[in-house]
């Protein structure tokens, strides 16, 4: 069976969800903190999911792209959507958000 095939024939439950196993723990390197932003996505009948993507330019670092999203999600937000950000440049919804085609902030 061609993979293309097994593929097309999966569901979300098809996948195995359990975390992969440690071989043993690591002997060189350093212990790091880490955050992570995730949304479990589950099989929902009749539900749509809005991505959106963005660019900042010129090139800012990451602390300051997360306080113009938190800045812009606090201002924006009327408690009817839950939004999603992926620290990068990517935000996901379940409804669509208040903004325009192309929305052009200023930072100052």
């Amino acid at each position: 069976m061609e993979i293309e095939e097994r593929l097309g024939n999966m569901n979300l439950y098809d996948l195995d969800n359990k975390m992969a196993r440690r071989p043993g723990y690591g002997k060189e390197g350093r212990p790091v903190k880490l955050k992570t932003n995730y949304l479990k996505v589950v099989q929902f009948p009749n539900i749509s999911l809005y991505h959106y993507s963005f660019d900042v330019a010129p090139k800012i670092n990451k602390q300051t792209i997360d306080k113009i999203y938190y800045e812009v999600a606090n201002k924006n937000n009327s408690g009817k959507f839950f939004a999603a950000f992926d620290g990068n440049s990517s935000i996901y919804s379940s409804t669509p958000l208040p903004l325009e085609k192309r929305t052009n902030l200023r930072l100052l």
